[in-house]
């Protein structure tokens, strides 16, 4: 029998081969050929043939013998080595394994990561050195000091960098002696000379301390993704926000290097960075974590708080767009970063940065020319270096700083020219640019945060230089004179109530130690809470932008000096537009909805996707709304943008902001979606979607039922928010998306923000969000809140139409007598949005059709009980309106309408048969008279039952519905109905009707009253006309 490679055919045993030779090793059975004993062993795998062998269980009982031939009890790590050698010989050192050799070789690779106390390195020495062959990427065996295990993922691979195969743990691949990408990178980078401070005039103050990832090719790569502009500083926002901030300044100092100084810095190379820069401040302190967390790149730890809209830590580095040596101030420290580590002297890459404390860190005995116990050495000894922070917003750099205080001094030509970051300029007008830029959506900034309420924006009015007085106090004390160009606060809420606070502080929470819920906390509380008890809310919140067109000197002292402001105290009044002191407010107001989600949302939050990706079914939807009656606003004019709690340059195509805890595209300029389900991409997109239908949705449906509610409340009252004029109206009808008929015809929203539409307006339906004439009131203009399904949409689809739809016309008020609400001033863009997003069972829409199946409904007494004539003429006009004369069962639809005014003051009833043979006076004829002669010859007697009344149509103006039914009652639509023109089988008909009665009356059969039989069918009898009787016929 044939083995398999590795071993020898039994037929090819021999007996030295079994007992043993100086030339040869034993060899043993293994159930599929010979193997060499050094090779086989009692226990282990049983898928390493052909390198390796268990004894068959037929014959462990010769366990002695076999042991005595070399036969081990199992297999050490050498053999494991020696097997990832042999799978290396075999497959060459370019050519992948084959699946089945990779998956053995991996689980060899994980038996010798398993061993303990790391063993296998005494036991196999050469290869500990050489590197163990280790599969790659592409499932090549490599040497181990070849390879690197990627354990920064955000990071990308660099050139000439081979990482380990995805299937090998970290774990293991530290345990074989594969050393991590990322301390990797940083020793390539860690030649320079760390910060070792034997210098006696820094003193012990002064420690390395940096981004302990700080490649200048990462940050480049993060530029990439955070494009320049507005949302720069909207990054600096939320972060002041996350931080618990409730103001943030923004200061463009164009002091140069003359003003601030170049003779002591902490090196010459740091003349390159002392000159303009942008400043940003905040009045909230950095914690130890917050000081831990922005030395890195790509850290994850706001993942861990849900309250944190900032959580992908990405977001500060957009900086370098402005800068390459960032620092800033806050409580005890100042702290720079230099990511070439070229400026900072001893920064090296691995440490690229300096931490000062600067407060109670003077040393025991004060230097001769030191003017303050608390002040660090260096602050004294290299005052130009620190000058761009003295007496800015209250920064002394003597006391602890209760804000933060951050420094971009702007990228100059040299500077740009040595950058590996960015090699472009940014001169002090492109900040002035991107502060007019941020200037546009300053205001919408505030609307999801949850802490910031005030965004000032400044500019130093005159350069103040510091000298290199010997009085260095004085010379630290001058005051810089920033000059207001605008600020956006929020001055109130409605109930002095921020509609925003119930969601922020539910997920937020608070611990016993007084921190904010960590993402397991806020999940347990989540997973607990039904959804009933989720927080929402809806109220509005006022935002003033405040804009000067000159030096705010009056109020720069005090901002200047201030480390806090009350946002609330910007402005008085209850001015819309204010332009005083050259100083000009403009005053808006914002409907804000907030919820968390149930349903869905929460489910998918609950999940292990969710749990892990840190998913928060938190939304909100905020629309502009007048302030008050003099406010000419309209959400029109609001372009929807996106929210992830900051804006993103996404427009929705809907009229108002929608923020929620979104998954983001890869650069993070957009929303998640598409079919894309690379790298966890289909739990994202269906994330976004589950947010839109389920947790948009009902938010933004609550903030219409909001907006409708106070304008019922308002109506009556004067000086509301919402009037009830028809210019306020149509405000109101804005907020719903598609209002815009013109964008409605063109196009839809579009993905996935269209998603929304349909959840919204099936919630809508069975929300009192629209007005509709109430037909249970004695006036007709009377007009009530309705479910949109309970009332009917107009027909507008002629100017005519929609006048007799509107108040008080003939339509709308016979809809009303009969018990259907027509909806009142509805939009032909709402109306459309209703007919094509909500359900088609509860939207009514007026058309002839359906006008048609309601009358059938009713019985003629019950119209003619309800209606004035002018209404059912109305309505028949309506009803034929869409009947095609030509067809033959164009008017089928006609059968049994109640809506034919005859002469005697009833209506009669419309009979459509399929039978032309049927005897005309058997289908119940309703004659229509051509003409008001015809009508006055056969208005008489009892022929007023089965005529129509010429004369109504023409006293109440309808004589175009009645050529209608002339034109029916000839047509070959009409021609199976029972509408007819007087012609001879007509005029046969009605002549019973029309005679006196005391000419007979015919009974059973036989006349009745003058005494002689009368034949009046209008037929002659042949044997009456050949005998010239004339009497059958008189």
């Amino acid at each position: 029998k044939q083995g398999g490679e590795g071993t020898i055919p039994a037929t090819e045993t021999n007996e030295k081969a079994l007992y043993g030779t100086n030339t040869k090793p034993p060899f043993v059975w293994v159930g599929v050929g010979f193997a060499d004993a050094t090779r086989v062993a009692f226990a282990g795998a049983l898928h390493l043939s052909p390198y390796l062998h268990v004894v068959p269980a037929d014959l462990l009982p010769f366990k002695p013998l076999l042991s005595k031939l070399g036969v081990r009890d199992f297999f050490g790590s050498d053999d494991y080595v020696e097997l990832l050698q042999l799978l290396r010989d075999d497959a060459g050192d370019s050519h992948p394994l084959s699946q089945n050799r990779l998956d053995m070789a991996l689980w060899v690779l994980g038996s010798i990561a398993d061993r303990p106390g790391g063993g296998w390195r005494e036991t196999t020495k050469d290869e500990n050195e050489k590197g163990l062959p280790i599969p790659d990427v592409n499932g090549v065996l490599t040497s181990s000091k070849e390879l690197r295990f990627n354990d920064a993922p955000w990071l990308p691979s660099p050139d000439g960098v081979r990482l380990t195969h995805a299937k090998i743990p970290h774990s293991t691949a530290e345990a074989l002696g594969v050393q991590s990408l990322r301390l990797a990178l940083l020793r390539e980078s860690s030649e320079d000379i760390g910060l070792e401070w034997s210098d006696q005039n820094l003193g012990t103050n002064l420690v390395a301390f940096g981004q302990s990832e700080p490649l200048t090719t990462r940050l480049r790569h993060i530029l990439d993704a955070y494009s320049d502009g507005p949302g720069v500083i909207s990054e600096l926002v939320q972060n002041a926000d996350d931080a618990g901030a409730s103001e943030v300044r923004l200061l463009l100092d164009t002091r140069g290097a003359s003003e601030l100084g170049t003779d002591s810095l902490l090196s010459p190379k740091m003349k390159t960075w002392q000159g303009p820069a942008l400043l940003a401040w905040n009045d909230a302190t950095f914690s130890h974590a917050d000081f831990h967390n922005v030395a890195r790149i790509g850290q994850d730890s706001k993942v861990d708080r849900p309250s944190t809209a900032g959580r992908f830590g990405l977001g500060f580095n957009a900086v370098y767009h402005f800068t390459d040596l960032p620092s800033f101030v806050s409580g005890d420290y100042l702290v720079l970063f230099d990511p070439h580590a070229a400026y900072l002297p001893g920064a090296s890459a691995a440490k690229p940065g300096l931490k000062i404390k600067f407060h109670d860190a003077a040393p025991a005995k004060k230097p001769p020319n030191s003017y303050s116990k608390q002040q660090s050495n260096l602050l004294t000894q290299f005052p130009d270096q620190f000058a761009g922070y003295k007496d800015v917003f209250g920064c002394d750099l003597l006391n602890t700083y209760h804000g933060t205080l951050f420094r971009f001094p702007l990228r100059t030509a040299d500077a740009a020219r040595l950058s590996e970051i960015k090699q472009e300029t940014y001169p002090v007008s492109s900040v002035r640019e991107l502060f007019a830029k941020f200037q546009e959506s300053a205001a919408r900034t505030l609307l999801f945060l949850k802490n910031v309420r005030k965004i000032g924006v400044y500019e130093i009015a005159t350069a103040t230089a510091l000298t290199s007085s010997s009085d260095e106090e004085s010379a630290w004390s001058q005051e810089i004179q920033p000059a207001l160009l605008y600020e956006v606060c929020i001055p109130g809420f409605e109930h002095d109530t921020d509609p925003r606070a119930a969601v922020a502080n539910w997920v937020a929470g608070e611990t016993e130690n007084g921190e904010t819920n960590s993402r397991k906390t806020f999940l347990d509380k989540l997973q607990r809470a039904t959804d009933e008890a989720l927080p929402h809310a809806c109220g509005w919140m006022d935002l003033d932008v405040r804009t000067r067109g000159g030096a705010l000197n009056s109020t720069a002292g005090d901002v200047s000096n201030s480390t806090a402001g009350n946002a609330s105290n910007s402005t008085t009044g209850d001015e819309l537009n204010v332009n005083t002191n050259n100083v000009t407010i403009d005053r808006q107001r914002w409907l804000i909805s907030t919820a968390i989600a149930g349903g869905n949302p929460k489910k998918m939050s609950l999940s292990d996707a969710g749990r892990k990706r840190g998913l928060v079914p938190w939304v909100g939807v905020a629309a502009r709304v007048p302030r008050d009656e003099r406010d000419d606003v309209s959400p029109t004019k609001t372009k929807g943008t996106a929210f992830c709690f900051l804006p993103l340059p996404v427009k929705t195509g809907l009229p108002v902001h929608v923020n929620a805890y979104f998954e983001l595209s890869s650069n993070r300029r957009d929303v998640w979606h598409g079919t894309d389900t690379s790298g966890g991409g289909e739990t994202r997109g269906l994330w976004n979607l589950t947010l839109l239908r389920h947790a948009v949705a009902p938010a933004y449906a609550a903030l219409i039922a909001s907006a409708a509610q106070r304008l019922a409340l308002s109506e009556g009252r004067a000086g509301f928010s919402f009037d009830t004029s028809v210019g306020q109206q149509r405000g109101y009808y804005d907020l719903f998306p598609g209002a815009d008929d013109a964008a409605l015809k063109n196009s839809s929203p579009p993905e996935p923000w269209v998603q929304a539409l349909p959840p919204l307006y099936a919630l809508l339906v069975n929300t009192p969000c629209l007005r509709a004439l109430d037909p249970t009131k004695g006036s007709e203009k009377t007009e009530k809140w309705i479910l949109p399904k309970h009332g009917v949409f107009p027909d507008v689809s002629s100017p005519e139409l929609m006048k007799s739809f509107s108040s008080g016309g003939d339509l709308a008020s016979a809809f009303g007598k009969i018990g259907l609400m027509i909806l009142k001033d509805v939009p032909d863009g709402v109306a459309n949005a209703f007919r094509t997003y909500a359900p088609a069972e509860h939207v009514q829409v007026a058309s002839p059709k359906t006008t048609r199946v309601l009358l059938k409904q009713k019985t003629p007494s019950e119209l003619t009980n309800a209606l004035e004539w002018k209404q059912v003429l109305a309505l028949l006009s309506y009803c034929l309106s869409d009947i095609d004369m030509r067809n033959p069962h164009g008017a089928h639809d006609l059968q049994d309408l109640p809506l034919l005014p005859l002469a005697d003051g009833t209506l009669g009833v419309f009979q459509i048969e399929d039978n032309r043979g049927v005897a005309t006076r058997q289908r119940n004829v309703k004659y229509v008279p051509k003409n008001a002669t015809e009508f006055s010859l056969f208005c008489r007697g009892d022929a007023t039952t089965s005529i129509l009344d010429f004369s109504l149509f023409e006293k109440l103006g309808h004589l175009d519905t009645y050529a209608t039914l002339v034109k029916l009652a000839t047509s070959t639509a009409g021609g199976c109905g029972n509408v007819r023109v007087v012609d001879d089988e007509g005029l046969v008909d009605l002549l019973p009707l029309l005679l006196p009665s005391e000419w007979g009356v015919l009974v059973d059969g036989k006349v009745v009253g003058c005494g002689r039989a009368v034949v009046w069918d209008g037929f002659v009898d042949d044997e009456a006309n050949s005998r010239g009787d004339t009497s059958a016929n008189s």
